[in-house]
């Protein structure tokens, strides 16, 4: 009978396991649900607020777990989460021109013109 074991390609795609099969990271993560999350039951448990426990369970389990446990494209949420962020918040205008950017420079350097770079301002009050 033969074992097999997996022989991971790159080396960084390997998550450690360091107790009961969690990550370090989830560990922490685990940890910071006991604290926070038993905090929170017993408080509400003294304050008669007993139906609203399990709501704010979830509430407080969310964050937690996509740190911990999602890892979208092979990434870890928090680098996914930037990079969904720089790409929601750049900027969705594109100016296209019939010539490339180079035979104009040369043009413009050959016929003595200065090269002065208009705001980006100007250049849509043109297009539009």
């Amino acid at each position: 009978m033969a074992l097999e074991m997996r022989v991971y390609e790159e080396l960084t795609a390997v998550d450690p396991k360091i107790m009961a099969g969690l990550t370090l990271r989830q560990m922490a993560v685990a940890t910071a649900w006991l604290i926070v999350g038993g905090g929170a039951v017993v408080a509400m448990w003294l304050l008669g607020m007993r139906q609203a426990i399990s709501w704010v369970m979830v509430l407080i389990a969310i964050p937690g777990a996509l740190y911990g446990w999602v890892k979208p494209f092979g990434l870890r949420f928090e680098v996914y989460a930037k990079y969904v962020w720089a790409y929601r918040t750049r900027s969705r205008l594109r100016v296209y021109g019939n010539e490339a950017i180079w035979t104009i420079h040369n043009r413009e350097t050959y016929e003595g013109k200065s090269l002065v770079v208009r705001k980006e301002a100007d250049r849509i009050s043109e297009t539009h």
